[in-house]
């Protein structure tokens, strides 16, 4: 499963327009074959920043539809903001859910953290991932669903999205558990940087690809 964030840098006066042209633009990826969901929001103390999350079946049906389809979408909103950053890479861990649109259903609010290591520390990275982050998550209420993506080419870079069911849950999180885990998971002896984006969702800006029989 392929897994794209993006962040868009949006000036004040465009915000508005910003949001009913995400809203309305991409519609359309609900039926482009690979498709699976996109979801995103304004990050919480970046008020200028919007960020959106897609997962993709694969990277051939995701590049079929930046060579073919993207254009026509993206050209809507092209001036609606300053920057835009763009990763991709492929989901290696999944957590709760396979399928991202049944925690996407029930959730409200997103985290992501995206994570460069110092070199040469994945494999400390995953084996934390497994041993003390899955089952501290876990036991959390109100997390519903995990990714874990490692971006681009890159053996030391990695986004950890978290689907919470409120921001009050993923506040309880950080306040009560999230600083143990970190000690545990010597997350400060392998971590280069991480940048954590917390994002109400909104919903006008969901597209959800339809669950067939066989999925």
């Amino acid at each position: 499963m392929l897994f794209k964030l993006i962040v868009a840098t949006v000036p004040d006066d465009f915000r508005t327009q910003f949001t009913e042209s995400q809203a309305s633009a991409w519609k359309g990826l609900a039926s482009v074959p690979g498709f699976i969901a996109q979801i995103g929001g304004w990050e919480s103390d970046r008020p200028n920043s919007a960020v959106i999350v897609a997962y993709w079946k694969n990277e051939r049906l995701y590049s079929d539809f930046m060579r073919e389809q993207h254009d026509s979408l993206a050209d809507r909103q092209r001036d609606t903001y300053s920057a835009l950053r763009v990763d991709t890479g492929h989901v290696i861990m999944t957590m709760k859910e396979a399928d991202p649109r049944v925690a996407i259903a029930g959730a409200g609010t997103v985290r992501i953290a995206d994570l460069t290591l110092r070199p040469d520390s994945s494999p400390l990275f995953l084996a934390m991932q497994f041993d003390i982050w899955r089952p501290g998550l876990l036991s959390s209420g109100g997390m519903i669903g995990n990714t874990l993506s490692r971006l681009g080419r890159l053996p030391d870079r990695f986004a950890s999205t978290t689907f919470w069911r409120s921001s009050d849950a993923l506040r309880s999180f950080l306040e009560t558990l999230y600083p143990a885990l970190s000690v545990q998971a010597k997350l400060k002896e392998h971590l280069e940087e991480m940048i954590s984006y917390h994002i109400p969702l909104e919903p006008s800006w969901s597209v959800l690809a339809p669950r067939s029989d066989q999925e």
